[in-house]
């Protein structure tokens, strides 16, 4: 089971920042570059104070987390009962730097995606990725020609 957490936690963050993950076409973590974030995400569905159900960045963030964990546990075999708790913080560096975001140079941010999952035996398994990310700006982006990310 600690093998298949460790790869739990890895594939999490490996499909969570990928560019698949959209907000109306387009990838989602250009729309929480501004530095609103922290967002603290409970990964097993629970909803904390402070959260609205509507059609903004940080909750479609918060609906896709919760999906590409059930889709990492599913696909390792990880029973629910298996996890005690699971979580996921994404923090925005302050700072403003220049890099590069879909092949131009932009002004943004190293954002931080941060995972802790707790098994139910008390074993914590924690990861983290960090990543340059450009405010959302389509002048610089093209939409996704996939099919339309699902309304949060």
């Amino acid at each position: 089971m600690v093998k298949r957490l460790k790869g739990v936690v890895r594939g999490f963050l490996g499909k969570y920042s990928s560019r698949y993950t959209a907000y109306r076409g387009y990838w989602l973590f250009g729309f929480l570059a501004d530095g609103r974030v922290p967002l603290e995400i409970d990964l097993l569905g629970g909803v904390g104070a402070g959260w609205t159900f509507d059609d903004s960045p940080a909750e479609a963030a918060r609906l896709r987390a919760v999906d590409a964990f059930r889709d990492q546990c599913g696909k390792l075999y990880i029973p629910d009962k298996a996890v005690a708790d699971a979580r996921l913080s994404i923090t925005v560096a302050p700072d403003v730097i220049d890099g590069l975001a879909g092949g131009s140079r932009r002004s943004g941010r190293l954002m931080t995606l941060a995972v802790t999952v707790v098994a139910d035996t008390g074993r914590t398994f924690a990861g983290a990725h960090t990543m340059f990310v450009a405010p959302h700006d389509p002048v610089f982006e093209s939409a996704s020609a996939g099919p339309t990310d699902p309304s949060p």
